[in-house]
């Protein structure tokens, strides 16, 4: 299968070690390195014109979504007048710890899955539908806490630029650190009860999970009111993994054209004594509110912390998210 790789020097995982690791195993000719979103926006075009069957997306979740966003944005511009051009199939390159869809779909660290196709090796894909918000896509978000944690982790990164500790706050301990000692404290005090109105907005029947972890049908209509009231967090997903294998959406795959709709009124404390519950996605509580839909919107009195596949996308008080096309993702489970 012909594949090219796209890396962007700016992602906060690729370093020129990391650069020069993949390059080993890829044609200087299939290989585009870029410093700016401009840059990588080019390059998109160029390979959809080229018709790669599958591209690597070096970096983390924030920029397979950049890539995938131009992909479509260029797809659409090229087959407007009659153009055949197809999308190509998605691979991660699996450069940090904190990837959810490369750690969802095992993928193999480093050059790992470009070895994968360069032996030949049999390729398995699993389609993964998309969350719209606006003109951006993703495959997860949410508004709130996970927003605010994103915030405060990101601040933390930025502190170090190379070294052990660079190491170490890029990893799993320096989310754990973020949340035990900066997020949590900060929240607790602040507070994290914030009024929140949630709307469907979906086309098809609304399902409901209940106490027992099974989706029940609704008589919901578009436009009725979800949840009203104080809450920390509001999310969708169509991925289980939210990144270093926590298991935020358990319910996100169960439907093809629908993403989970998480909402959180637990209380911070009522959190954090439940870790591995969270972590594991096994977590049950009159305060936790999941549904799964196709379109809904998030309003709030105040802006709230907003995050879009792992990135920080500033303050919001209103969001809107719409079930948009599956991509095709190169899968390394068993």
């Amino acid at each position: 299968m012909r594949f090219a790789v796209v890396m962007n020097r700016k992602a906060r995982k690729v370093r020129q070690s990391t650069i020069d690791m993949v390059a080993a195993h890829v044609p200087a000719d299939d290989l585009y390195i870029t410093n700016t979103i401009e840059q990588c926006d080019g390059c998109i075009r160029e390979i959809v014109e080229q018709r790669y069957e599958l591209v690597f997306c070096g970096g983390g979740d924030g920029t397979a979504m950049r890539i995938i966003e131009q992909m479509r944005h260029h797809l659409a511009d090229l087959n407007k007048d009659g153009g055949d051009y197809a999308h190509p199939k998605i691979g991660i390159l699996h450069l940090g710890t904190g990837n959810g869809w490369a750690g969802y779909l095992q993928t193999p660290h480093g050059a790992g899955p470009i070895q994968h196709v360069n032996d030949g090796k049999p390729l398995k894909f699993t389609s993964f539908d998309m969350v719209r918000s606006g003109n951006r896509l993703t495959h997860f978000a949410g508004i709130g806490t996970d927003g605010a944690i994103l915030n405060d982790y990101m601040s933390i990164k930025k502190r170090f630029q190379s070294g052990l500790m660079w190491t170490l706050v890029n990893g799993l301990w320096g989310y754990i650190y973020t949340i035990a000692f900066i997020s949590a404290p900060s929240l607790i005090r602040n507070g994290a009860d914030w009024p929140m109105r949630v709307i469907n907005d979906s086309d098809k029947p609304v399902l409901r999970v209940d106490e027992k972890g099974e989706l029940v049908p609704t008589d919901l209509a578009k436009g009725d009111v979800l949840f009203e009231g104080k809450a920390n967090f509001a999310g969708v997903s169509t991925t289980p993994d939210y990144g270093f294998h926590v298991r935020m959406y358990p319910w996100s795959m169960e439907r093809e054209g629908y993403f989970q709709l998480r909402i959180s009124a637990i209380s911070i404390p009522g959190l954090l004594i439940r870790p591995h519950q969270v972590w594991r996605g096994t977590i049950h509580h009159p305060k936790l509110h999941d549904y799964l839909l196709d379109g809904v919107r998030v309003e709030s009195d105040v802006e709230l912390p907003f995050q879009m596949g792992g990135d920080p996308e500033g303050w919001r008080k209103d969001v809107s998210f719409a079930i948009a096309e599956p991509v095709e993702v190169l899968d390394f489970r068993e």
